[in-house]
């Protein structure tokens, strides 16, 4: 099968028309193009957890830090929180 599509190749039929004329999917000319694979899948990188810092922020802002006003607020919670995480104020 390598050999007819490769002459056809050499005779200038494009890719698609050499696959089709021997029965062969596109996807699988260009997987067997490239080298093999070879060993277990490398690890995937785990998510970046928010740093102890951000963490004890948006609890103190949750929470309430001791000895203040807890705020009541949730569009003024939800505002604080987002500058914790973005590290940048939100703009509304």
């Amino acid at each position: 099968m390598n050999t007819t599509f490769d002459q056809l190749r050499i005779e200038g039929a494009p890719t698609k028309d050499a696959c089709v004329l021997i029965g062969r999917a596109r996807a699988t000319h260009y997987r067997h193009l490239q080298p093999p694979v070879r060993g277990p899948a490398p690890a995937r990188a785990s998510p970046t957890t928010a740093s102890t810092v951000r963490v004890g922020a948006l609890r103190s802002v949750h929470n309430g830090i001791p000895g203040t006003q807890r705020i009541r607020s949730n569009s003024v919670r939800c505002h604080i929180c987002a500058t914790v995480l973005n590290g940048k104020p939100a703009v509304k």
